[in-house]
């Protein structure tokens, strides 16, 4: 699943910017913007890094509940990934 979103935004997201109604003006001499465009911008760079970033720190709390859930409340273990797609 996570395959096919990278492979659709490698194709959509710089067909997208290539597409935007700006001035003419600015972008005259600009070259066409492909993916690597965005892989080596630092700014894109950092925006992509702080949000991974704040996945792992909001996620984490998942495995400490999903051990509280089987422990403590009895919940099976093949029911945990249920609670936690609701």
């Amino acid at each position: 699943m996570i395959g096919i979103a990278f492979i659709l935004q490698l194709f959509s997201v710089p067909n997208r910017v290539n597409k935007t109604k700006a001035p003419k003006k600015r972008f005259e001499g600009a070259k066409k913007i492909t993916f690597l465009n965005f892989l080596t911008n630092k700014r894109a760079l950092m925006g992509c890094i702080s949000s991974i970033m704040g996945l792992v720190f909001l996620l984490f709390y998942l495995t400490i509940y999903s051990d509280y859930l089987n422990r403590d409340v009895n919940v099976d273990k093949s029911y945990i990934g249920f609670i936690f797609g609701i």
